[in-house]
């Protein structure tokens, strides 16, 4: 739930910042959208470090152990579980590569990187929080998972009276 307040603030200091100079907001908001997913890629490594944003327990052969300090009372020493960190950070790596295609082999319409990130991001968080153990929930509702719909819905509405974009 975190990430979605520093994204937060990060669109609105970065909207104040370049309303302010008088810059094309939509352009530079398309710049920011399209190496965020590169920065929350390397970001997540330091999950690893930190033993955070693992999941549910698994048998996979690439399950990760917590040390004792950090792991829940529940679980046993030996448990192995999802490392959502590295998934996250694979899927974020992903969507970098997409929207750098986009970038490259279309003619686009403002603003359309910016959209993209915000769908592509909602669908990993909502799908990853299926496997979180820690989740944020207010009346057994997934607060991160609600947001991801919020978002991904409203990046859906926003692309879609829009051309996407037409080979050049």
């Amino acid at each position: 739930m975190a990430y979605y307040g520093a994204l937060i603030g990060g669109l609105l200091g970065l909207t104040y910042f370049i309303k302010r100079r008088k810059l094309d907001l939509v352009y530079w908001l398309d710049i920011a959208a399209l190496v965020t997913p590169l920065a929350q890629a390397i970001g997540r490594i330091g999950n690893y470090f930190n033993h955070e944003v693992y999941g549910l327990p698994t048998t996979l052969p690439w399950g990760i152990t917590i040390p004792k300090e950090k792991l829940p009372e529940q679980f046993s020493e030996n448990t192995k579980f999802h490392p959502l960190f590295a998934y996250e950070a694979v899927l974020n790596l992903i969507l970098f590569l997409i929207l750098i295609t986009i970038k490259k082999r279309t003619k686009i319409h403002k603003g359309i990187i910016l959209k993209t990130y915000l769908f592509g991001y909602a669908l990993i968080r909502f799908s990853l929080e299926f496997l979180r153990i820690d989740s944020w929930t207010i009346l057994g509702i997934n607060v991160a998972q609600t947001v991801s719909v919020v978002i991904v819905l409203s990046a859906l509405f926003l692309l879609r009276p829009t051309k996407l974009w037409h080979n050049r």
